[in-house]
């Protein structure tokens, strides 16, 4: 299934931009280009849904229990249901897929 740029939806969340594909045929998963300018996520926890980040330019910090991992360009990541975290970048563009795909109702914002 091919996921077109002239379907995109543009948001904009303080330093964030989020480039999100329309899942319109209900596959178990989604995409969206997050790009950052400088600037740290809430704390949120996802529940039922997992997260995976691939940075294809720059780097991001992401913050779980107290513990700070570096993924550096070229890195994944992937962020399980139900656990508490925050993410920091400058300057970075990651590909980001969740699965099922995302819900903002079914993000908790910590923050």
């Amino acid at each position: 299934m091919k996921f077109e740029l002239k379907n995109a939806e543009l948001k904009k969340f303080g330093n964030f931009e989020i480039l999100e594909y329309p899942n319109r045929d209900k596959f178990p998963l989604d995409g969206a280009v997050v790009k950052v300018k400088n600037g740290v996520y809430p704390k949120k926890i996802n529940h039922g849904f997992y997260e995976l980040f691939y940075v294809m330019k720059g780097y991001y910090d992401v913050e779980i229990d107290g513990n700070v991992t570096r993924v550096n360009e070229g890195d994944m990541f992937i962020i399980e249901p139900e656990k508490a975290h925050r993410c920091t970048a400058e300057h970075a563009e990651m590909f980001v897929v969740c699965t099922p795909p995302f819900d903002i109702k079914n993000v908790e914002f910590l923050e």
